[in-house]
């Protein structure tokens, strides 16, 4: 995100492309990070054994090999997206699963196993690290000058701040089905999981608009252009989408789950409307996160570093049943939503 935010502000203020300077940099960043991580590997390798269940170094190297081609692999996308190249993004993911597909399956086919799953992924990993580099180097500006002049220092404070709010993300859309796991019977928790993998596609409906939108933000904050109208159109959409979708879930929620479970989970069809309604709040606080990040607003990311306890202390105390569940998750959103809007009607007050 930070990345993507930085390249929208270059590309604000240069013609000719995105600075070489900044493009090596960040990635000389990436390389020193990679090689701290398998020098780890070789330390932690014992314990990858016991975690794993494996006894093959072999599957642990090309693990870690993997997420470090994922590490240059999101660079180079989170490069296009600052460029606004969505075009190319969307050829870039979507050639990168096909890849995945494709040689994993053959390879497995051609009897490697698990190693082969593994390897076909690191093998496209590769392919379209090196695609990317293509890409982006054709869009690389030759003036290192200029690019020098406007390229600021490294403040990782910013990089704290949205990495926290990421975990805290995570726990608030994730930790409810391992908290309810654990404190109902199995039968019930399968209920939930199945309910909870339908109701969270509700918060992925707003992330083509937050796709597009974030590094649009941040290239108008560079302008000092107002991007109000492009909030004001994402929430409303967001909102459009989102119960539409839980409309859905109210007239075929029952055909959805017994198609996908059969006729375990039949049960839970009246509490699915319920789990995506809940998920609404959610997806509109993801999509004014996101706007504020790309103005440099990082301080509102911290609301879900220190909101998420709360919700997790509530599941833990008050879980009768799962409507207490939903109604606890859908609670906790509302109130994200209704911070996150004060925090930034106080922040145009003091700019007034």
């Amino acid at each position: 995100m930070l990345i993507t935010r930085r390249v929208a502000t270059l590309k604000a203020g240069l013609t000719e492309g995105l600075p070489s300077s900044y493009f090596w940099r960040v990635h000389l960043y990436v390389a020193i990070g990679a090689g701290a991580l398998l020098g780890a590997t070789i330390f932690l390798m014992p314990y990858a054994h016991a975690m794993l269940h494996t006894y093959s170094s072999t599957l642990i190297w090309l693990i870690s090999l993997y997420v470090v081609m994922t590490m240059f692999y999101s660079v180079n996308y989170a490069i296009l997206q600052g460029l606004q190249k969505f075009y190319s993004m969307s050829i870039f993911s979507n050639v990168s699963i096909a890849l995945k597909i494709i040689l994993s399956i053959a390879l497995i086919y051609y009897g490697l196993g698990v190693i082969g799953a593994i390897s076909g992924m690191l093998l496209s990993m590769i392919v379209m690290v090196l695609i990317g580099f293509w890409i982006l180097s054709r869009r690389l500006s030759r003036v290192q000058s200029s690019a020098q002049a406007v390229l600021p220092k490294i403040n990782f404070s910013p990089f704290i701040a949205v990495y926290l709010s990421g975990i805290a993300i995570a726990a608030l859309t994730q930790l409810d089905t391992v908290l309810v796991n654990w404190y109902f019977p199995g039968d019930i928790a399968g209920e939930y999981a199945a309910i909870s993998v339908l109701g969270k596609g509700v918060l992925y409906l707003s992330g083509g608009l937050v796709l597009a939108m974030f590094p649009m933000v941040a290239e108008n904050h560079a302008k000092s252009v107002d991007s109000k109208k492009l909030l004001i159109q994402g929430i409303a959409l967001t909102m459009i989408l989102s119960l539409l979708f839980v409309a859905i879930f109210v007239v075929a929620g029952q055909p959805l789950l017994a198609m996908l479970y059969g006729n375990r989970y039949s049960n839970a069809s009246d509490l699915l409307p319920l789990y995506g309604l809940a998920m609404v709040p959610l997806a509109i606080v993801i999509l004014v996160e996101h706007y504020l990040i790309a103005k440099g607003k990082v301080l509102f990311a911290w609301l879900f570093f220190i909101l998420a306890p709360f919700q997790l202390v509530a599941l833990h105390f008050f879980h009768s049943d799962l409507k207490s569940v939903i109604f606890i998750i859908g609670a906790f959103g509302s109130g994200l939503a209704f911070l996150g809007f004060l925090f930034m009607s106080i922040t145009v007050r003091e700019k007034k």
